[in-house]
């Protein structure tokens, strides 16, 4: 009587073991096995860029935002002399018509 309760429990708790061991083999074989032909292009060069390239565009990026800063800083440089000349003939005009 005994056997007849726990066999059909051993057996579900058995297979609850297999399916967790077949879910998590299938698991590791798609993130080793599948992941890695996402890692390349066709041509077989990287989708995704090493840390040392990511670090040289970077750099380079940093090197553009610093030019295209410095050419703001002249800018607004040359604006402001332009903007006090024209006030200058501004005043200057005005104070001729008076």
């Amino acid at each position: 009587m005994e056997n007849q309760f726990w066999n059909p429990v051993a057996k579900f708790i058995y297979g609850i073991i297999a399916f967790g061991g077949s879910a998590f083999g299938l698991g590791k074989y798609n993130g080793t096995i599948v992941k890695k032909k996402e890692l390349y292009n066709e041509d077989g060069s990287l989708i995704y860029m090493t840390a040392e390239s990511f670090d040289e565009k970077i750099s380079a990026i940093g090197e553009k935002v610093s030019e295209i800063s410095d050419y703001i800083i002249d800018k607004n440089k040359q604006d402001l002399e332009m903007h006090e000349f024209v006030g200058t003939v501004k005043q200057f005009m005005e104070e001729r018509m008076k």
